[in-house]
This record gives C-alpha cells, sequence and structure tokens, in this order.
C-alpha cells in the first residue's frame, strides 16, 4: 500500500509538470520564436550608414524616475547631443510630445541625424500631413528638414540619403540569438558603432527593477561602451563570491559567441546606497563583450554594500 501511495505521488507531480510545462512554457517559447521572426517595422527605416540609433518604445514610458533619473527626457537628450533641432521640429511638424509612443533616431559618422515616429502623431490639417497621405512617395522639404512617409511612420532627417532606407541594416548585422533577443525585447534600445563591430544595449522596466543588458562585437573596449551606455553609475567595488545570486533577474549564464560557445566571465560587482542597488556581471572573449546590469530600490533587510 505505501508503496503505491508513493507511486501515485510520483505519478501526481509528473502530470503537475506536464501540465505546467505545456500551459506555461511552451507558450513562452512559442512566443519568444515568434517574437524573434516579427518583422521589426520601425528598426527597418534605419539608413545602412547608421553610426548609431535610440528606439524608444511605447512602455518606456513606464520606466521608474526613481530607478534612472532624467530618463524620461533620455531621448530628448541623446537628440540634442546629435545636433538635432528638437524646439524646431516640434514646432514646425506640430508635435505634441516625444514621451509618448515609439521613436527612433540615428545618425551617420557625419553627423546628419534622422528622426522617425508613428504617423498618426502628425496633426491630420497639417498640409504636409495630407500632401504625405495623398502622395506617400512624396519627399518634402522643409525648414526643419526633409520630411517623407514609410507605411505607419513618417521621417524626418537632415540628408535625403538618410531617409531611403533599403531595409538592410539588420540583415547585415552578425546573425545570432543573443543580438536578436535584445532587438525585439528593449524598451529602450541603443546601438554605437565601433570599429567593423559595436555595441546594442536594451533596457527593459520589470517590476520595480530596470534590467539592463548589453552586447558588444567586432570591436575593443566593448565593456567600457556598454558601461558609458547603461543607467547607473559604473563599476565601483568587486562583488564577493556568491553575493549576486540573490539578486532577482540578473542573468547568472553567460551569453554564447555565434558558435554557440560561452563567453569567459570577466568580473562582476554590486553596490548599494540609499535609495539604488545596482548589480552587474560582465563576459568577454575575442572580440566580443557582454554585460547585464540590474537597479533596483534595495530590500530593508539586505546589508549594505559598497558604502
Amino acid at each position: 500500500m505505501r508503496t503505491l501511495r508513493r507511486l501515485a505521488v510520483l505519478v501526481g507531480a509528473l502530470v503537475v509538470v506536464l501540465v505546467v510545462v505545456r500551459i506555461i512554457v511552451v507558450p513562452l517559447a512559442r512566443q519568444r520564436h515568434g517574437r524573434r521572426d516579427q518583422p521589426p517595422t520601425i528598426l527597418a527605416l534605419l539608413p545602412a550608414a547608421a553610426d548609431g540609433f535610440v528606439l524608444k518604445r511605447t512602455q518606456y514610458r513606464r520606466i521608474p524616475d526613481r530607478l534612472w533619473p532624467g530618463g524620461e527626457l533620455a531621448f530628448e537628450r541623446r537628440l540634442r547631443e546629435w545636433g538635432v533641432p528638437v524646439d524646431a521640429l516640434m514646432r514646425e511638424l506640430e508635435l505634441p510630445s516625444l514621451r509618448r509612443g515609439e521613436w527612433l533616431a540615428a545618425r551617420d559618422a557625419a553627423g546628419a541625424w534622422l528622426l522617425a515616429g508613428p504617423r498618426g502623431r502628425l496633426p491630420r490639417e497639417a498640409p504636409w500631413t495630407r500632401v504625405l497621405a495623398s502622395h506617400p512617395d512624396t519627399t518634402l522639404v522643409l525648414p526643419c528638414g526633409r520630411l517623407a512617409a514609410r507605411g505607419a511612420f513618417f521621417l524626418v532627417g537632415s540628408e535625403p540619403s538618410l531617409l531611403a532606407a533599403d531595409g538592410g541594416w539588420l540583415a547585415r548585422l552578425p546573425d545570432w540569438p543573443e543580438l536578436t533577443d535584445l532587438m525585439m525585447a528593449g524598451d529602450w534600445l541603443e546601438y554605437r558603432r565601433r570599429g567593423e563591430g559595436g555595441a546594442l544595449l536594451g533596457v527593459k522596466p520589470l517590476f520595480e527593477t530596470l534590467l539592463c543588458e548589453g552586447f558588444a562585437w567586432d570591436c575593443e573596449g566593448g565593456l567600457d561602451l556598454l558601461d558609458a551606455m547603461a543607467p547607473g553609475p559604473a563599476a565601483e567595488v568587486a562583488a564577493a563570491p556568491g553575493a549576486l545570486d540573490s539578486v532577482p533577474f540578473l542573468r547568472r549564464s553567460a551569453p554564447f559567441d555565434p558558435e554557440g560557445r560561452p563567453l569567459a566571465a570577466a568580473g562582476s560587482w554590486r553596490a548599494r546606497g540609499d535609495s539604488l542597488d545596482v548589480a552587474e556581471r560582465r563576459w568577454r572573449a575575442d572580440g566580443l563583450a557582454a554585460a547585464a546590469r540590474i537597479l533596483r530600490r534595495p530590500p530593508e533587510h539586505e546589508p549594505e554594500i559598497g558604502r
């Protein structure tokens, strides 16, 4: 009887596991696979000469200010750093705000800039909106730049060559899951070209936590580049062995290179202040680098680290 009872418990546990896999794990895996196959419409507008870009998705406005102070203005701040006449653009195009909706900004090595956003943000009664609606292939010359429409988006740029996106920018990037996941998942996505490669950083809010993950390839100083792009302070103190295991959402396993080999660990650190807990892991290989950083409010019961 005891053996039958144990067997029944074992079978019941196996059934529960199969149900969980069928209801939760399989749909999530299919969703992830489908997300990878989903065409990144607005990213397809990037010109081949893009030296850097920033993509701000709709969910970005949910990033708590206490985790990324000033993050709400980060997109506009990046535009101004690139020499984009933000005030003139918003005035001449009658844009109410750049803080709502999906927006993409890019620049090339010569300093030319491009801004893309949803056509629904343009005023319906504006003359250029009516022209673009009736003649989608038209490029208009405005005081703030050249304006064009591409599907559900509009583009405005300082040079006509930047408006002629060929849709092949992503296809020319190295193709492996580490980059694909970043492209599809980040609410804030930033890219910087360096040498033959570059660095890509994704930022995503998870409850009361800010998850920052980045990957750099075919360039020198990839970790420094990722560190400069990520919100939060730079590395301050070496972490004790196992000190990061209790940090939720912080990636533990190493990313993989295009051949499927894990990158080697390149250090980790953690620092806690009165209002912010920051933890990071880093990995490195020949020409490759990766980093995962977590920013969160420090729990009351944890000891302070790095003070």
